[in-house]
């Protein structure tokens, strides 16, 4: 009872041949019903310990004698040496007596399994420890300060990146999108003429939003600047004879963590940020999968 189940089901997904064999067998127990287990479990310490000093009343016919005897035998062996040796090698025994513990549970069912019912009813099932995001935050920093192997604890880097990715979902996009009065942008009537190419090479992007000639604030799509590479004579060639990209719009209290599925679900590097996450709304800004990831990999104080 003392083995929690989410953990139990970490050591039989990720945890050495043992472990494994130990950890599947418990928790194979623990799925009949956890109250199950824990009412049959009582009931028969209670019945062991109750039944210990009658017997040895019987034996010695002395009822303060048999109290004390009973008493000292339960402290010694029914409740220190187990709960000291089962602190350490607490799986490996209760995978050891797994089957017995079925025997007890099916033996005590009459009684222990209407008791396990009526607590599942008023207490609900227990499916073990439940981190939120700033639990498993917490629990990373404290398995990097812990004194594991190097080998098996995590480093600084690697809490830095899982706290990043847990706090994704609380970051809004508009808090990393680069304004829309400092985005470099084509119209779609421009000719890829010298100064247009030199003014692309100078802004070093390599994605570039484009809009319509008259409608500055209505895009439609995006240049890939490494298209440019295979083409010739460009002076006459205007941007919007080219293949653009798609440029999905996203709202701007979207969080990081659905910004990165439309990159990743949608194979583009860029989005429009606008005032109301729809094309005809008002543009904001500018987002792209390396602000994403920026933001992914910052460092963390």
């Amino acid at each position: 009872m003392g083995q929690d189940q989410v953990h139990l089901q970490v050591i039989a997904e990720s945890g050495n041949g043992n472990d494994r064999r130990d950890a599947l067998k418990v928790l194979k127990v623990l799925q009949l019903g956890r109250h199950w287990v824990l009412v049959s479990l009582l009931l028969g310490n209670v019945i062991t310990n109750e039944t210990l000093p009658i017997v040895l009343d019987q034996d010695v016919k002395g009822g303060w004698f048999a109290v004390l005897v009973s008493t000292i035998l339960i402290v010694i062996f029914g409740e220190i040496i187990p709960q000291s040796v089962c602190a350490k090698h607490g799986l490996a025994i209760g995978a050891w007596s797994s089957r017995y513990v079925v025997y007890v549970m099916y033996g005590l069912y009459p009684v222990a399994y209407p008791i396990a019912m009526l607590l599942d009813v008023l207490l609900g099932t227990t499916h073990g420890a439940f981190f939120n995001r700033a639990g498993f935050k917490s629990l990373a920093e404290i398995h990097e300060r812990r004194g594991y192997p190097s080998a098996e604890r995590l480093n600084r880097e690697e809490v830095a990146v899982i706290s990043s990715v847990l706090d994704l979902n609380d970051t809004p996009i508009s808090s990393i999108m680069t304004p829309i009065s400092k985005v470099f942008t084509l119209s779609f009537d421009d000719y890829l003429d010298d100064v247009a190419q030199s003014s692309i090479l100078t802004a070093g992007h390599s994605n570039i939003p484009v809009h319509l000639r008259d409608y500055p604030a209505t895009f439609v799509g995006v240049l890939s600047v490494k298209s440019l590479v295979a083409l010739n004579n460009l002076d006459e060639v205007t941007v919007g004879q080219l293949s653009l990209d798609r440029l999905p719009v996203i709202p701007p209290d979207a969080s990081c963590q659905k910004t990165f599925s439309v990159f990743r679900d949608r194979k583009v590097q860029m989005a429009l940020v606008t005032e109301r996450g729809t094309p005809h709304g008002v543009p904001l800004g500018i987002v792209t999968a390396r602000d994403v990831m920026d933001e992914l990999i910052r460092e963390h104080a």
